[in-house]
């Protein structure tokens, strides 16, 4: 006879996510990738740059958090507002932490993909997104790392959770 199959499916023990999540706090991260998005392609630009819902291009970055092997990682959209508007000095000030050549106030031969490899510091917290029951890591604030970090890319075993 075959022993009977036992699962408990009790929520009440759920740890929240903590899995795939790390405590608040400063880590370094990587840029892993930059995402695409086909159903927002941004117009003059092409892929992988997005459009805001004002027109601003944009860029979905994901960032592997440094010291989790490879598995746990963070997104981040960078917009590029014009200067003079409300959170222009944002992108300037996320772009230098990247490692991005601004010269003259110019942002100098940038192409996306050059991000993937960088290493910036950045503040995370939890946040529960709307309608989930599992919080996730997000950037609160970007800064930039001892130059002596090393870049920390993704895991490539079965076990990563992508």
């Amino acid at each position: 006879m075959m022993e009977e199959f036992v699962f408990d499916c009790d929520e009440s023990s759920d740890s929240g996510g903590g899995k795939f999540t790390v405590p608040p706090g400063e880590y370094n991260l990587t840029v892993w990738d930059i995402l695409s998005d086909e159903k927002n392609i941004h117009p003059k630009l092409g892929e992988p740059w997005r459009c805001s819902k004002s027109g601003h291009p944009q860029l979905n970055v994901r960032l592997g958090i440094n010291g989790q092997g490879g598995k746990l990682w963070v997104y981040n959209t960078l917009t590029f507002i014009p200067k003079d508007m409300p959170g222009h000095n944002i992108i300037v000030h996320s772009l230098k932490t990247l490692g991005a050549v601004i010269k003259d106030g110019k942002l100098v031969n940038f192409k996306p993909g050059d991000l993937v490899g960088r290493v910036c510091r950045a503040k995370l917290t939890l946040e529960t997104p709307a309608g989930s029951k599992y919080p996730k890591n997000k950037i609160s604030e970007m800064l930039y790392a001892d130059p002596d970090v090393k870049a920390e890319m993704p895991a490539e075993d079965e076990d990563a959770p992508f």
